[in-house]
């Protein structure tokens, strides 16, 4: 098989996910998009404009990269927490989510900045948010859809074990 079928085949097959699925995936990408512009305002924010100056230089896409790689790290960590029904379930996505922005900022940030960023990187994601009213408000947004379509999924996962009778 060549490469080009190879890509073909990967790309038609996106169509046969189900629902569940795709919405997964769009939480997964949703935090990952999210934490990388979160990770440029951060980095703009300590003074770095130079960064952003005259386009993005290479290492605006690493920081960039850093943050997508984090948000995404940290939401394959914190994924088992998240989407559960009921009172229980938001209780555990309260937990869930601020795993989610911890570990998310510690690894963005120590990809990025190495040893600076892993001291500070949860720090900064807190002024960030504490600074930031609109960025809070579009964040927890982005973190309340994400729980909403993790819990798409598990619902769909349970009824994949329900017999024809039952439903």
């Amino acid at each position: 098989m060549t490469g080009a079928q190879n890509v073909h085949r990967k790309i038609t097959r996106w169509g046969h996910l189900t629902q569940g699925e795709r919405s997964l995936a769009l939480a997964c990408v949703s935090v990952a998009l999210f934490g990388a512009a979160l990770s440029l305002t951060i980095i703009g924010a300590l003074g770095q404009h130079q960064i952003l100056a005259g386009g993005m230089t290479l290492r605006g896409l690493w920081i960039c990269l850093s943050g997508a790689i984090g948000g995404a790290a940290a939401f394959a960590l914190s994924m088992r927490w998240l989407g559960h029904p009921g009172k229980g379930g938001w209780m555990s996505a309260i937990w869930g989510l601020f795993l989610l922005c911890f570990t998310g900022a510690l690894i963005g940030g120590s990809l990025a900045l190495p040893f600076y960023g892993t001291m500070f990187g949860p720090m900064m994601l807190g002024l960030a948010l504490l600074g930031s009213p609109i960025i809070t408000i579009l964040w927890i947004g982005v973190l309340l859809g994400v729980h909403l379509q993790i819990r798409q999924w598990r619902r769909e996962r349970e009824t994949i074990f329900v017999t024809a009778r039952r439903r």
